[in-house]
């Protein structure tokens, strides 16, 4: 009788143990605990598993428009990866390489981003990859490599953006008084470039000109396309080349800047500007749903 109790009261504990993990298991697997885990696994560079996660997000909260955008656009991009890879058409290849860079950004992923531009600037040696590899070195703080490769480089293939990142560069290594520094300081860029605009104001507040960074901030905010003008701003308020204009008033003007650009209501979408594959959102959405997969199922 005493080993039945001691059989049936084990067997009770095991019970109450195994209900316990599962509601805990439940209540860790709401739909922001899933995007926090996916948001960890991209950080990491686990593209699948961050997709997966994003999958259980959306099965969380079936009703979430975003989470089913954040969900598409991430496997559009994995799309884009395996792609990319394999392609030869250098044309197509440099689309796609377009279309990731600005996903990587976006997500500050700047070593998938350096990757990337490494590869695209060995394919094809112009101006347009010499600053975007550039760039992502100095997104790694890797100064002395922008300072060697743009100090070199050949007369074809410099442009104001080189010299502007060159200036950055030197100026993050104290070397303010080198002439390619004040070269581009007379980098007057077209009203219509946000990328170039932005590295002027990150020149500017290394050189202590806060007005002057402060100008082509706001041009910058001009000139980017409203859907993006949040992940202009968190970047901002983050970089490190801007700290001396965040410590001043003309911050949070620049900040106050709206977008002139003119943009569709497809890249309009909160998470969509950067899609490789934008326009077929609409026509995909139900088959990559995974909320919609399971019901079909």
């Amino acid at each position: 009788m005493k080993r039945i109790t001691k059989t049936v009261i084990v067997a009770a504990l095991a019970l109450l143990a195994s209900t316990a993990q599962a509601g805990e298991k439940v209540a860790m697997q709401s739909a922001a605990e899933w995007v926090k885990l996916a948001e960890s696994q991209l950080a990491s560079g686990d593209f699948s598993a961050s997709l997966e996660s994003y999958a259980e997000a959306v099965k969380a909260d079936p009703k979430s428009e975003e989470l089913k955008q954040q969900y598409t656009l991430l496997r559009q991009v994995i799309r884009v990866r395996r792609m990319h890879a394999v392609e030869e058409d250098p044309k197509k290849k440099l689309k796609m390489a377009s279309a990731l860079r600005s996903f990587y950004y976006d997500h500050a992923l700047y070593k998938e981003a350096l990757t990337l531009d490494q590869q695209t600037y060995s394919d094809v040696q112009s101006a347009v990859s010499a600053s975007n590899l550039s760039e992502s070195h100095l997104e790694l703080d890797q100064n002395g490599k922008v300072i060697s490769l743009l100090s070199t480089l050949p007369q074809e293939q410099q442009s104001m953006r080189t010299h502007t990142l060159l200036a950055i560069a030197l100026l993050r290594e104290d070397n303010r008084e080198d002439t390619a520094v004040q070269a581009a300081r007379g980098n007057k860029p077209p009203e219509d470039d946000p990328v170039l605009c932005f590295d002027l104001a990150r020149m500017y507040s290394l050189l202590g000109e806060v007005d002057q960074s402060s100008q082509m901030l706001t041009r910058s905010f001009q000139s980017t396309l409203p859907s993006q003008l949040d992940i202009a701003h968190a970047r901002a308020l983050k970089h490190a080349d801007l700290e001396l204009l965040r410590h001043s008033d003309l911050m949070s003007q620049a900040l106050a800047t709206k977008s002139k650009v003119a943009e569709s209501a497809c890249s309009s979408k909160s998470s969509c500007a950067g899609c490789p594959s934008a326009s077929k959102c609409s026509s995909e959405g139900a088959q990559d749903d995974p909320s919609h997969n399971d019901k079909k199922k």
